[in-house]
Formats: C-alpha cells, sequence, structure tokens
C-alpha cells in the first residue's frame, strides 16, 4: 500500500457518469468555427470545439497544450515522465485529451519563463500563475471564464475543494470564476518547532515552554557538544536567505513576540501580511513594533553564536544540508519538514531524532501561528483562446476521484519500488484539495492505531497506517509518515491548535492592488535586505529606517488601496 501525502501538494478526484452527464444535450452550442484572430501577437488563431460523446470522452479527440513547472530530484518509473505518465495516458483513455507540453522548467525559474510567457501572448491552453499573474492576465483579457464550465461538469467532489468563500472568492472577478486555486483554504502550513529530542536527552534539557527557553536550547546545543564528538561545531537554531518559509523560516519566531510579518524573500512581493488594527483598519504586520523587538533578539542569538552564521548566503536546498550532516538541532518549520529534508537525518544518523512542538510565547499571551496565505496564492488558468474550458474541469474531476472519491486508486498516488519512492499524485496537469483531508487522515489513522483496528480507514488513510507498521518494524525510510500521521504526529498539533482556534490569519485576501503589482517586489527588498542586515549585527535603528521608506515608497498607497478593499467587502 502506498501512502499518498505530500507537504509541496494538496490532492484530491470524478464520479464520471455525474460529471458528463450534460454532455449529451448541447442544444445550439453544436461545433463552432475557430475564433478570428483578435489582432493580438498570439502565434495561434482560437482552438477549433471537440465535443463529448456518450461515452464521456472528447470526439474528435482533443489536444491542449500545457507547461509545467519541475521540482529538482523528483523521480519517475521507468519510461515515464513529466510529459508522459499515468495521468496522461488516462486523460488521453478515459476522455479524449491528448497533452502538447510545451516547455517544462524547474520551479525556480518557473515565474520568469511564466512572464516572459505573458508578456509575448505565447500561452499554452492550461497554465499555473502566481497571484499577480492572474491579475495581470484578468486585466488584459488574457484568460476564460470559467464559471458555466464549472458550475456545469464539476463534481460534488471537485465542488467541495472550492467550498468556503475565500477560495472561490479569491480565485474570482466580479463574482466570475477566472482560475482553479491551487491552495489556500487551509490552516496546515502553521509553523511549530522542530527539535532533536535525542540531543534534549543527551543534555537533559526539557523541551521549550517559552521563548527563553527556545534561546537556552540554541545556546546549550551551540556550546555543550549535543553530538558528542568533543568539537564545537553545532549551531542552535536554522535559518536560511528566504527568512520566510515553510522550512527553516521565522513566522513562528516572531510569533513567539506577537510580531506578524510575512514577505518571502522568493516570493512576488505580493504575499504579505495584513492585521486589523484597534479600530478595524488594516495594517502591514512588518511595520509593527513588535517586529523590532523580535529582531532584537535573533540579533543576540546570532552575535552569540547560536545561528547558522551562513543563513543569508544560503537558500533551504543548501541550509538543510548542514542538519542532515548532524550540525544543527532545532529550527522553526511546517509540518512536512518531516518530509523533507528531516528523513534525510535518519539516513546518515540512526541515532538522530527530530520531534514537533507547537509554538511557545514570551510571556502570558499565547503564540499564534501566521495564516497568511489562506487565500489561494497561485491558479490554474485557461487560455481564452482555448474552446473547449471543460476539458480542465473534467480532468480536475478525474483527479478529485483518483485521489480522494470513491474510485481512489492507489496507482495514482504515491508508488514504491525498492528504495526509490514516486510521488505519482504530482505527475496530473491539475490538482485539487480538500482543505482538512490531512488533518481528517491523521485523526482517523491515530485512532486506529490505538484501537490497532484499520477497517474504518479509506485507500489513503490505510496506506499511512501500513506505512507506520512499516516504521515501527525496522523501515526507516518511513519514519516521516510516523512524524506527521502518528498519534503524536505533527497533525496531532495542528489539530489541537485549530480545536482553540489559535491563529493570526491574514485579514487581506483579494487579489494584488496595483501598487503591490507596482512596488511589491521593491518592498520585498527593502525588507529583506533590512532583516539581514539587522540579525547580522547592524544598528536595530535600520528596523525604524525600514519603516520610513516602506511607507513612503508605496507602503502607505497600498495600505489606502487594501482597505478601500476592505471597505468594497462590506
Amino acid at each position: 500500500m502506498a501512502a499518498t501525502w505530500s507537504g509541496r501538494a494538496a490532492r484530491g478526484a470524478i464520479v464520471l457518469a455525474i460529471a458528463l452527464a450534460p454532455a449529451c444535450d448541447r442544444g445550439g452550442e453544436g461545433k463552432s468555427k475557430p475564433a478570428q484572430p483578435d489582432g493580438s501577437q498570439a502565434p495561434y488563431a482560437a482552438s477549433a470545439r471537440s465535443e463529448l460523446n456518450a461515452q464521456g470522452k472528447f470526439d474528435p479527440p482533443l489536444t491542449m497544450s500545457i507547461v509545467r513547472k519541475t521540482i529538482n530530484g523528483t523521480k519517475y518509473p521507468a519510461g515515464e515522465s513529466i510529459s508522459r505518465n499515468i495521468w496522461t495516458d488516462t486523460y488521453r483513455d478515459m476522455l479524449g485529451i491528448a497533452l502538447s507540453n510545451k516547455w517544462s522548467i524547474d520551479e525556480t525559474q518557473y515565474q520568469q519563463k511564466m512572464n516572459v510567457s505573458i508578456v509575448s501572448a505565447d500561452l499554452p491552453d492550461l497554465f499555473m500563475v502566481n497571484s499577480q499573474q492572474f491579475q495581470s492576465l484578468i486585466n488584459g483579457g488574457q484568460i476564460a471564464d470559467l464559471t458555466d464550465a464549472f458550475n456545469r461538469y464539476a463534481t460534488e467532489l471537485t465542488k467541495k475543494s472550492l467550498a468556503g468563500g475565500i477560495l472561490r472568492q479569491g480565485a474570482s472577478t466580479h463574482g466570475r470564476l477566472m482560475g482553479i486555486p491551487v491552495s489556500g483554504g487551509s490552516y496546515d502550513n502553521a509553523a511549530m518547532i522542530w527539535i532533536r529530542t535525542d540531543w534534549l536527552a543527551r543534555l537533559h534539557l526539557a523541551p521549550p515552554k517559552t521563548m527563553d527557553d527556545v534561546i537556552a536550547i540554541a545556546k546549550a546545543f551551540t556550546e555543550l557538544d549535543p553530538d558528542g564528538n568533543g568539537k564545537k561545531d553545532t549551531y542552535g537554531m536554522n535559518l536560511s536567505k528566504n527568512l520566510f518559509d515553510g522550512y527553516a523560516g521565522l513566522e513562528g519566531f516572531f510569533s513567539g513576540y506577537h510580531a506578524y510579518p510575512y514577505n518571502p524573500s522568493n516570493g512576488s512581493g505580493a504575499q504579505t501580511m495584513w492585521l486589523k488594527d484597534g479600530s478595524g483598519k488594516l495594517v502591514y504586520g512588518g511595520i509593527q513594533p513588535e517586529v523590532r523587538t523580535a529582531l532584537g533578539k535573533l540579533q543576540e542569538m546570532y552575535a552569540a553564536g547560536t545561528i547558522n552564521p551562513e543563513f543569508a548566503v544560503q537558500d533551504g536546498t543548501k541550509a538543510s544540508e548542514l542538519e542532515v550532516a548532524g550540525k544543527i538541532g532545532m529550527h522553526f518549520g511546517a509540518n512536512w519538514n518531516a518530509n523533507w529534508p528531516l528523513i534525510n537525518t535518519q539516513m546518515t544518523d540512526s541515532n538522530a531524532d527530530w520531534s514537533l512542538f507547537p509554538l511557545v510565547s514570551a510571556d502570558s499571551k499565547p503564540a499564534l501561528p501566521i495564516i497568511a496565505n489562506v487565500a489561494p496564492s497561485d491558479f490554474y488558468v485557461v487560455n481564452k483562446k482555448f474552446a473547449n474550458p471543460e476539458a480542465v474541469i473534467l480532468m480536475l474531476n478525474l483527479y478529485m476521484d483518483k485521489i480522494y472519491g470513491p474510485n481512489a486508486d492507489e496507482r495514482y498516488h504515491i508508488a514504491t519500488e525498492g528504495t526509490d519512492n514516486f510521488n505519482i499524485f504530482s505527475y496530473a496537469a491539475i490538482r485539487g484539495g480538500l482543505p482538512e483531508n490531512n488533518q481528517d487522515a491523521q485523526e482517523a489513522v491515530a485512532a486506529a492505531l490505538r484501537a490497532h483496528d484499520p477497517s474504518k480507514l479509506n485507500l489513503e488513510q490505510t496506506g499511512y497506517y501500513t506505512n507506520i507498521l512499516k516504521y515501527r518494524d525496522g523501515d526507516k525510510s518511513q519514519w516521516w509518515v510516523n512524524k506527521v500521521f502518528g498519534e503524536t504526529g505533527s497533525y496531532s498539533i495542528l489539530g489541537e491548535y485549530k480545536k482553540s482556534d489559535r491563529f493570526m490569519v491574514n485579514a487581506f485576501f483579494g487579489p494584488p492592488t496595483p501598487t503591490i503589482i507596482e512596488r511589491g517586489s521593491t518592498l520585498r527588498d527593502l525588507e529583506t535586505v533590512m532583516m539581514t542586515k539587522v540579525i547580522m549585527g547592524e544598528p536595530i535603528d535600520l528596523f525604524d529606517k525600514f519603516v520610513k521608506d516602506w511607507r513612503s515608497q508605496g507602503g502607505d498607497q497600498i495600505t489606502k488601496e487594501v482597505n478601500e478593499w476592505v471597505d468594497g467587502m462590506k
């Protein structure tokens, strides 16, 4: 049985008969002629329309062009690739859809490549964009309105994936659905603290209950030889140059001081955190005085040598190498860190063990995990020239059914061959998810483990249960499953957060405002540079200068615009 969870993507899929029931009665919608060129720079005219036959397949078969982002290190079964795999074969055989991959590129270069495609109007039929690109395409009239296709063809399971006002609202303009959100609607990426518990035990330290404890543990991990090699070659806490990230980011640390900045240096500058002040107005989290306090603490830790000294020039992948090598014992991160990179520590040191703990506070007030991206930040969109937008909805239905639905099939989940694990679900050209699916899975699996009875589990949950038993029988490769879905796994902490409504949720979930689009990346860079310099020892007064510069260089105008959005929602 294959496990099906991944931190990088949600999942989800068709009750085919329901999905395609309307297809046989299309009245006057018969086969249309290709649209005439509209004067755009696109190198091709609109596609010719294909119709669905009684078997729910397009007849004649249609070809859909796509582009893909890839993740370094992704593995494929023999003979398969991002362009040819079980999903592409199923689209062709079940739906009559042949995919044509115009290009694929590493995720680190995807946004730049997509920007070039947008500017040149060389767009595929189906593609993924970030929130700024999404708004630009809407403004330029370049993407299809999916409202009618979604309402007519989406299964109940697919509609459930967009349930909740924020997801559908975030993907819509003037009430019209313009894209399918890739993520959002879930609080699953809330920060927690990952700590080497074997180091805690060796140094006779208790888990942290306060931020002072966090700092003390970091100091002990740096100075007291936790790995027992007789050398002072370890550090207490890991960071990377991205500053805000699901792995080794600062969100959880800031929360401990009731500070709520968020603006990833590897983001677009549109992923920012907004809070409500005492009057109900929105204010930017990154310029509040609590941020200054937290930066001062980080500066003290860096000066004491307890923070990875090379963080400013290391991305997450490079920073993770220190933990895998057994040189760092703590970081703030998300639940999926067990799957990457911490699983790798199990392969290099059989005694290494990481456990996770809820965020702690500097005082008696609880630390609230930042939920900056509850609104969708990425979207699947369809070229306005593509004649069959309903094809995309049928592909989404298929995914939801094969991953979550009554026809869930482990061949479409995760496969294991020897020591190789294949994330089959991630090969799909369009994916969906159920916001609370992972939480529900952990609670079901934990109950089954306590009862020694998996009979009530579904396919996905049974996979987790089986792999946890494999780990407990000695299979280290399944360590991460136990850390995420076991009785005390990461989702048990998330469950406690959720039961007590212990979150600081972004108060702004609208599309990027004009000034965010124009000035967002510049303001992001100002913030990243300021924080990095302060942590590494430059005067804390740089924060005060940043606040003034942020306001004068577009921040005040952005604040005006996001509050106009709030007023428009009333």
